[in-house]
């Protein structure tokens, strides 16, 4: 049993931290002009909970870019808590990897990376990302078009335990488009009325629990509405959990290794 535990503990610290799974969705829009029927799709990486810092860095951040290059994108999406307590020397360097990308970058920020908890304010890792060149999308709306797939409409909330998210961007939403919220904490999407054109909500910060061990590590997930990872069903959308790519707290995963999200929609 001591031999078995420390193996269990030598995986959970020391491999499964570093293995990066992708994982393919596709989602198809049934919306106006029969949209659902082109042939391409547009396909988009989500990734999210980073936590670069204490437990990672930038030969992590390169391994999980060379992943999503193999892939084709699009886009690429950072879904917030991309900092867990770098040095403020760290915070000037910890995205360069970044600079490399060639298809577009959008990012919304996490509540590690403004202070709850954490060392900076949420703007100093927006201008750092930003110098990399990182569209950061809190509490905006942007448009992609796709010559011959459509377009993509794409909202970026704040954090929600920052408090500055502002869920008002989404009444302007048009319900011929394909609607992409992006908020770091699913429980945002309770707040979101069920009669908004919001046609997929994508969000990260549980880690899916990190270490695999239930109920216990469900219940120490830090939201209200009882996510975990995967698929939910909230107001009627569709909402996808990610069990992100980094730690906090401790440097381990068990049974939840990090993920990359690879979607490709049908718009």
């Amino acid at each position: 049993m001591a031999l078995v535990g420390c193996l269990i503990f030598l995986y959970a610290r020391f491999v499964e931290p570093n293995i990066i799974r992708v994982k393919h969705i596709r989602h198809v829009f049934s919306g106006s002009g029969g949209r659902g029927k082109v042939k391409k799709a547009v396909r988009v990486a989500f990734i999210s909970d980073l936590h670069l810092g204490i437990f990672k860095g930038q030969r992590f951040l390169s391994r999980v870019l060379e992943k999503i290059a193999l892939e084709q994108v699009d886009l690429l999406i950072l879904g917030g808590d991309l900092i867990n307590d770098p040095t403020i020397r760290q915070l000037g360097r910890m995205f360069e990897p970044l600079r490399g990308v060639a298809v577009p970058m959008l990012a919304v920020t996490g509540n590690h990376d403004s202070r709850k908890p954490g060392d900076f304010e949420s703007e100093e890792v927006r201008v750092q990302l930003r110098k990399v060149g990182v569209r950061v999308i809190d509490n905006v709306v942007e448009r992609f078009h796709f010559d011959g797939r459509g377009s993509l409409v794409i909202v970026g909330l704040s954090d929600l335990m920052e408090g500055k998210a502002e869920f008002e961007l989404l009444n302007g939403l048009r319900s011929t488009d394909f609607n992409l919220l992006i908020a770091h904490n699913p429980d945002a999407t309770h707040q979101v009325s069920g009669d908004l054109p919001v046609n997929l909500v994508l969000s990260g910060h549980t880690h899916g629990g990190q270490i695999y061990l239930p109920p216990l590590s469900n219940w120490l997930i830090p939201t209200k509405c009882r996510f975990v990872k995967g698929w939910y069903e909230v107001n009627g959308r569709s909402v996808y959990v990610s069990s992100g790519l980094g730690e906090v707290l401790l440097p381990m995963r068990f049974l939840i290794p990090p993920e990359v999200v690879i979607l490709d929609l049908e718009i």
